[in-house]
């Protein structure tokens, strides 16, 4: 039986997902999702009062400054604790940017816009990967 580029593709991707589930360690997403998860809500209230633009280059300014204390804190706990601060900062902003994104789309355009948003994200990565096997 011959196999077909998919079908090791699909298989490699099960065995990857089947050793985070043996391992545990989709546990270590844990600290840096739920932060997130938290601050989602709380960021789209503070969007649709004061402004996405603001909440937007705070979220981001933020983000800058916990990822660089995240490189000089190293090896130590306080990586760690730095890794749920980024959480909720970079995955509380999601949101935000899709509800900017379809305030600025013209009327009837706001799915293919979320598309080209969520399209454009693994584009770069799949290319890569695909080049990589090659």
């Amino acid at each position: 039986m011959t196999q077909t580029r998919s079908s090791r593709s699909s298989r490699s991707i099960w065995r990857g997902t089947w050793a985070i589930r043996r391992s545990g360690s989709a546990y270590a997403c844990l600290p840096c999702r739920l932060p997130g998860f938290v601050a989602a809500p709380i960021a789209g209230h503070l969007s649709d009062t004061i402004g996405r633009r603001q909440i937007i280059v705070s979220s981001m300014s933020m983000t800058t400054v916990v990822l660089a204390a995240m490189v000089l804190a190293g090896g130590t706990i306080w990586f760690v604790l730095l890794v749920a601060v980024l959480g909720f900062f970079l995955f509380a902003v999601r949101a935000v940017l899709q509800a900017w994104l379809l305030d600025a789309t013209p009327p009837g355009l706001g799915g293919s816009a979320i598309g080209l948003l969520f399209g454009a994200e693994p584009g770069p990565k799949r290319a890569a990967k695909n080049k990589a096997d090659n």
